[in-house]
């Protein structure tokens, strides 16, 4: 079967969140991000400015600023490519007059995948689900707080190939007696966090969980969350090196570059 690509139309819908031109488009999972380009209040100036749109049920909503990630010198008419785990800014202008030579450089961060039922501390003998958990609200880890900057909601279509990235199950006690303090699912390419004699050590869930605990299909994790629909929650935060707690068990979360 071949496909061919039909008429453009406006969409009366879906928007970017301010009129952008001269900016590149990337989809990382199921996010799409504008960086940088010139915006309309000052058509010959260059921004650092990025903005993100989630994909749902395949197509993406209404573009909003990405407040805490920006590019690191303002850029127009440039080029952007992922390689890897990296994503490369190349040339581009920096004012009407000037072109540029240099390469920026973002890493694509890996953050925890929770169902939306997973039960995350956020204070004191408190825990809300994944799925309640709202940007702007603060988490603590120890005798730390760190704000919630983003909560990505991904709608997964074919959960069947992601795999390292399906769910294993950790069974309560798992690790020892309260870690974790009850069953836990949790995406496999993400680190669990273990007191070391050196300091912390993070482990991947798939090296350290075995293969048997993965969840195979949808609808054993349907059944799970009660819901129709397969959701993966990520939540950012915006201290470094922060992490989330749940069900007793330290994991890794956003680490800004």
């Amino acid at each position: 079967m071949s496909s061919t690509l039909g008429n453009f139309i406006i969409s009366d819908n879906i928007t970017l969140d301010v009129p952008r031109a001269g900016f590149q488009c990337i989809q990382i999972g199921n996010t799409i991000y504008a960086i940088g380009g010139r915006l309309s209040k000052d058509i010959n100036t260059p921004v650092s400015s990025i903005s993100h749109a989630s994909i749902e049920n395949g197509s993406i909503g209404n573009f909003e600023p990405s407040s805490d990630i920006t590019l690191d010198v303002p850029r127009a008419d440039f080029q952007c490519i992922q390689i890897g785990n990296n994503v490369y800014a190349i040339g581009g202008a920096e004012n009407d007059t000037s072109l540029l030579s240099s390469i920026s450089i973002a890493p694509i961060i890996s953050n925890p995948c929770f169902l939306s039922t997973t039960e995350i501390l956020v204070d004191i003998d408190t825990y809300k689900t994944a799925k309640d958990i709202k940007v702007g609200e603060y988490i603590s880890f120890f005798n730390t707080t760190s704000r919630v900057t983003r909560v990505i909601k991904s709608k997964i279509e074919d959960y069947e190939k992601l795999g390292d990235n399906k769910i294993f199950k950790i069974p309560k006690d798992f690790f020892s007696h309260g870690l974790p303090d009850k069953d836990t699912y949790l995406s496999g390419y993400h680190r669990l966090i273990f007191p070391s004699k050196t300091g912390f050590l993070g482990v991947q869930v798939f090296k350290c969980v075995p293969e048997t605990n993965i969840i195979k299909t949808e609808k054993e994790l349907l059944d799970i969350t009660g819901e129709n629909k397969l959701y993966y929650y990520n939540i950012e935060l915006e201290n470094n090196g922060f992490a989330l707690v749940a069900n007793n068990m330290a994991i890794e979360s956003y680490v800004k570059s």
